[in-house]
């Protein structure tokens, strides 16, 4: 979940978040002409969001590979897993819950003229990723990558995905 948090670029007020925690928020900021107010109270709920999350990942995590564990077992106990999985299920859910409250907590902080010109920029980020962006999502197949057979240990071994023709 972190890499999507990582990954997302300009998305509306994810961006926000991300960048009121790093370096990067001055050219956002600026784009949105955000005030020093705005600015710190978006770094202090970045925060806070922040420290909420941190247990309810490491929560997952646990419960993860406590499942493995489960899973890894000759005789599987059935009853054992499936709790095991809806307690996964029941943290992701408050994870996503979590991340939705902070985006609206955030999006009140922003004016309309903001919030709209959030918007624009998501939607051009989306258009230049549409428009040969990098990443296979961008529509670039051409380029050097893993070949069909080929895991990650090397052909035939692992986990590796048929490319149909």
């Amino acid at each position: 979940m972190r890499k999507i948090a990582l990954v997302s670029g300009i998305l509306i007020l994810f961006t926000v978040t991300a960048m009121a925690q790093g370096p990067g928020m001055g050219m956002l900021a600026e784009e949105l002409s955000l005030t020093d107010q705005q600015k710190g109270q978006m770094e202090s709920m970045a925060f806070q969001h922040q420290k909420q999350m941190i247990p309810l990942r490491a929560d997952l995590k646990l419960a993860k590979l406590e499942l493995r564990e489960i899973m890894a077992t000759a005789r599987v106990d059935e009853k054992a897993a499936i709790s095991k999985n809806e307690k996964i299920s029941s943290i992701k859910a408050e994870i996503s819950k979590m991340k939705l409250l902070h985006k609206l907590e955030m999006r009140k902080i922003l004016t309309e003229e903001q919030q709209a010109k959030l918007k624009d920029l998501k939607r051009e980020h989306r258009r230049h990723n549409r428009a040969g962006g990098r990443g296979p999502r961008a529509g670039n197949f051409d380029g050097p990558g893993p070949m069909p057979g080929m895991g990650p240990m090397g052909p035939g071994k692992g986990p590796a995905r048929e490319i149909e023709r």
